[in-house]
């Protein structure tokens, strides 16, 4: 999940999308064809041209995807509040190295400086909330209602 979108009883997820796994299926195989070319020869020229490539599609698809997201949402809302999270923190989870990929890949503080010059241009404005705080009252301090 990239970002969660709550706006009072619904809640919407933007999912990664997963063009980037057969992408990256590509890349491996580049990457393996030029460890096995021959140093100095045309063809591993060519390998490494092919890798090179593959990289700079990598990556426009990647900023193309954090400004397209980030736009849909300066255009659907005027107010956007961020929580301040420690990715390093989320990485860090018991399902192990699937986490860190996805999370180094989502390039969060990207996004947020995507999104925030979105904002800044349609004159919206972009609200980042610290994350350690409670959002809510504890359950236990909610009084019940008078019969």
């Amino acid at each position: 999940m990239y970002c969660a979108i709550s706006t009072f009883n619904r809640l919407r997820t933007a999912i990664t999308r997963s063009s980037l796994k057969s992408i990256l299926k590509k890349l491996a195989r580049a990457q393996r064809k030029l460890s096995c070319a021959q140093e100095g020869s045309k063809n591993r020229l060519k390998a490494r041209k092919r890798v090179a490539k593959i990289h700079q599609k990598i990556s426009n698809q990647r900023a193309d995807w954090l400004h397209k997201h980030a736009l849909g949402i300066v255009r659907q809302f005027d107010v956007v509040c961020i929580e301040d999270l420690t990715i390093k923190g989320l990485a860090r989870t018991k399902r192990g190295t699937l986490w860190v990929k996805s999370f180094s890949d989502a390039a969060v503080s990207i996004f947020i400086q995507r999104l925030q010059e979105k904002a800044e241009w349609h004159g919206r404005r972009v609200i980042k909330v610290d994350g350690s705080t409670p959002h809510r009252r504890p359950a236990t301090t909610v009084k019940p209602k008078p019969p």
